[in-house]
Parts: structure tokens; C-alpha cells; sequence
């Protein structure tokens, strides 16, 4: 039995190419063989289990991060709607009391 050494350092920076490469490379190898392949190129099988679903679902990630960015920013415009309905709830509150007190006071 011989002993493989891994040639990358197991990360979470593979592009996309390096991703597909890997699919491919390995779509139809055996459990053992897939297992060398894996040692050998530094990744874990359940990274390509993973990428094989990036790769079907055309690598959603990425529309991820544009659906969290659009959401913050909703999120922080509806923050300052709703701090100015309040301010003008309070400045409505305040000018129809004054009116009230202007009333009496006639």
C-alpha cells in the first residue's frame, strides 16, 4: 500500500472551475478510488456532494449574497419609514392637541 500526499491544502477558496473539475473528474470513480482522489487533491467528499448541488442549482451562492444585500437594504429603508411615521404621528399628536387647547380657550 502506498501513501499519497496531499498536494493542496484543504480550503473553502476552490473557484468554480476548480469545483467543476473536480465533478467531473470524479463522477464515475469507485468509493476507494474516490477516496484517493480526495487525499490526494485535499477536499472532503461531502465538498463535492456539495458542489455537485451548486452546480445544478447554476451555482446560487452568489444570488444568495445579492438576496441578502437587497434584503439589508430593505430592511434599513423600512427602519427609517417607519422612525419617520412615528415622528409625524408625534407631531400630528401634538398639533391636534394644540387645536383641542385653542378651542377651549375660545
Amino acid at each position: 500500500m502506498s501513501v499519497t500526499t496531499i498536494k493542496k491544502p484543504i480550503s473553502s477558496n476552490h473557484t468554480a472551475e476548480d469545483k467543476f473539475k473536480a465533478i467531473l473528474e470524479t463522477n464515475n470513480l469507485t468509493e476507494d478510488k474516490l477516496g484517493v482522489y480526495c487525499r490526494e487533491n485535499g477536499i472532503y467528499s461531502t465538498n463535492l456532494d456539495e458542489w455537485k448541488l451548486q452546480c445544478l442549482s447554476g451555482f446560487e451562492p452568489i444570488a444568495k449574497n445579492e438576496y441578502r444585500s437587497k434584503y439589508l437594504n430593505l430592511e434599513k429603508d423600512h427602519k427609517k419609514l417607519k422612525s419617520e411615521l412615528n415622528r409625524k404621528d408625534k407631531a400630528l399628536a401634538e398639533a391636534s392637541s394644540l387645536l383641542i387647547l385653542q378651542k377651549k380657550l375660545h
